[in-house]
């Protein structure tokens, strides 16, 4: 659990990490986090950010760059729209 942001090390900021970070977050309906918001509170570089996100299994990126879990975005969308947006491409 992710209580305060500032207290993570690089060391500590594994995909885990990032995934509870990002459900701690959302709030109602907008499950989607801009990435500004996580290298600012985490303290993270784009570059380091991109790598973890590339290896996850935990994190997905729409085509806006904004990231969620993979667990909140089948909680919170249909199926049609997830076949939809897997078949443009549209997450990552």
């Amino acid at each position: 659990m992710i209580e305060d942001d500032k207290s993570l090390s690089k060391a500590d900021l594994s995909d885990e990490a990032i995934a509870t970070y990002i459900e701690q977050r959302v709030v109602d309906e907008s499950f989607w986090l801009d990435q500004n918001r996580i290298f600012n509170d985490l303290s993270i570089s784009p570059e380091n950010l991109d790598k973890i996100i590339e290896n996850s299994d935990l994190i997905v990126m729409n085509s806006d760059r904004k990231l969620t879990t993979r667990r909140l975005y089948k909680k919170r969308t249909a199926f049609t729209d997830r076949l939809f947006n897997a078949i443009n491409n549209k997450i990552t």
